[in-house]
């Protein structure tokens, strides 16, 4: 089980009451003990800047971490350089960096 932190505009994407800290939610999940995390930018199309600090949040917490949410190619090179462990990308702009 892999949970995933979904952020958009900088913030979490989060039902009900106010959401907590992106870091906030981050330790409580490894408390939980889970040592893996998706952080997910929802808010992200592809080719706009990399919000980096949910990611550096979680891997400074000693997550292993994978990217989702706009993610193409042509941001690995970023994403391996903040220690990620990987990404998911989305089928369509795997197929369209291959056209």
């Amino acid at each position: 089980v892999v949970p995933s932190v979904v952020i958009r505009g900088g913030g979490l994407v989060w039902c009900g009451n106010e959401p907590p800290a992106v870091a906030a939610l981050l330790e409580h999940l490894k408390g939980l003990g889970f040592s893996k995390m998706i952080v997910a930018d929802l808010g992200r199309s592809p080719g706009a800047p990399l919000d980096e600090k949910p990611i550096k949040a979680a891997i400074e917490l000693g997550l292993e971490v994978y990217a989702a949410g706009g993610v193409t190619g042509a941001d690995m090179a970023t994403l391996e350089s903040l220690g990620v462990k990987g990404a998911i990308l989305d089928l369509r702009s795997v197929l369209a960096e291959g056209e």
